[in-house]
């Protein structure tokens, strides 16, 4: 028993310090990030989560998968998630700093006629 509470210490502790250096880096990938358009930043993020899920599904298998969604339950989770992240990139898209739709910012460049 005490071994598996060393063993939760030791990844809690992990875990913490890679969020703090993630959260120390952060401004840097912004800095990176300023002169890209919202749907490259989009695109990006699409690609890569596909290319993650495949490393993923090949880890853990497709019966896994499956196994999840004949639950009502997961789908449900999954379908909810799904739209969440879906209205989190359309607000990203929409409110970002050079493409706010706002009274009184003129519309981006990007999308004038």
């Amino acid at each position: 028993m005490k071994r598996d509470t060393n063993n939760e210490n030791r990844a809690g502790l992990i875990a913490a310090v890679l969020a703090q250096t993630l959260w120390g880096l952060l401004p840097v990938y912004w800095k990176w990030m300023a002169d890209l358009a919202p749907y490259q930043i989009l695109v990006h993020r699409v690609v890569w989560s596909f290319v993650f899920l495949q490393i993923v599904l090949f880890t853990r298998g497709k019966n896994h998968v499956r196994a999840l969604l004949r639950d009502p339950t997961h789908r449900k989770t999954s379908l909810a998630g799904g739209v969440l992240v879906s209205i989190n990139c359309r607000m990203v898209l929409c409110f970002s700093a050079d493409c706010a739709v706002h009274p009184r910012k003129k519309p981006c460049a990007r999308f004038a006629a």
